[in-house]
């Protein structure tokens, strides 16, 4: 079943390109998933969103297909990618499976029924990035890592866990872009302190030291 209103709304894809181009967010992330993954293995990341992870790997060489349920989404990252790596579809309806699940900044695993049908999917692991929540002056939601963590506990997953902070800020051309970012992403409008950058288009940006979480777990 897909999304009744699609997640991915044409401006929200125009700021986060914009961030992605600035910071080099997923490029960096990637890189770091290579730590865990080979290009010998069949590689899914299901709820791809806007599918750079999936982009930078796949130009690195590596076998990875991706799925999203927001058509804006799918159609927005094979513009981008070219090669029709991403396909339209629900995370629950899958019947492929694959060698390494990525899960990025997925949140769809809530549960010991989530964690048991996402790691029928996998035939060897399961990489899942989970964002901390903190390290930005407009962070409004939970952090779910020591949650997570307990679930694994409780259900027998050998697991590693990984913490490290990446730069996602977000360049913006006034405090008016600044303001209309907040409002869009996280429903509410106000002011914030902005930092000047070197960029003519982008002269501002809203600081984000993003705190991510890597739990990679092992099939058994």
């Amino acid at each position: 079943m897909h999304a009744a209103l699609d997640y991915w709304t044409k401006e929200k894809i125009t700021y986060y390109e914009r961030a992605e181009k600035y910071t080099l967010f997923n490029k960096r992330l990637s890189k770091i998933l290579e730590n865990e993954i080979n290009k010998s293995k069949s590689i899914l990341e299901l709820g791809s969103g806007l599918s750079f992870i999936s982009q930078y790997l796949f130009e690195n060489g590596y076998n990875i297909k991706a799925v999203d349920n927001s058509p804006n989404a799918v159609k927005r990252s094979n513009e981008r990618i070219k090669d029709n790596i991403v396909t339209l579809s629900d995370a629950y309806e899958l019947k492929d499976r694959a060698d390494i699940l990525l899960l990025i900044f997925f949140g769809r695993i809530k549960d010991k029924d989530d964690l048991s049908y996402f790691m029928s999917l996998a035939n060897e692991k399961i990489i899942s990035v989970f964002s901390r929540h903190s390290g930005s002056v407009y962070s409004n939601k939970k952090d779910r890592t020591e949650e997570f963590e307990c679930l694994l506990k409780d259900e027998s997953i050998r697991y590693k866990r990984d913490d490290l902070t990446l730069d996602f800020s977000q360049p913006v051309k006034d405090s008016d872009d600044a303001e209309n970012f907040i409002s869009l992403y996280y429903g509410e409008r106000k002011e914030i302190e902005l930092e000047k950058i070197e960029n003519p288009d982008y002269p501002y940006a809203i600081k984000n030291d993003k705190k991510i979480s890597i739990f990679t777990m092992y099939k058994e």
